[in-house]
């Protein structure tokens, strides 16, 4: 176990009222790995990354990033559930491009 392996290396906006791109950016370049690994520290070659929900899956994309940059080979996640994200409804029609 890995517990606290990553660190958030800056803020980042609530998710709940982004768009599947909009999460992505927003999590870009997000997680770091935490002090505590990065002081010689040596990572296992494989981890798995646990989760209770996987909405648009940013989250677990930008972690994955962190930790194969710090040589961790395979990274396996495991969630509890899966969100399905509700479509957008329509602007009203004074806000649509014509």
């Amino acid at each position: 176990m890995l517990p606290h392996a990553l660190a958030r290396a800056r803020a980042t906006l609530p998710q709940t009222q982004l768009d599947a791109a909009e999460r992505r950016a927003n999590l870009r370049n997000a997680f770091v790995l935490a002090d505590a690994w990065r002081d010689g520290a040596t990572l296992p070659r494989d981890v798995a990354l646990v989760d209770d929900v996987v909405t648009t899956g940013a989250t677990l994309a930008d972690a994955v990033r962190a930790l194969r940059r710090c040589g961790v080979q395979t990274v396996e996640v495991w969630a509890v559930a899966r969100a399905e994200l509700a479509p957008r409804p329509d602007p009203p029609a004074h806000c649509r491009e014509t």
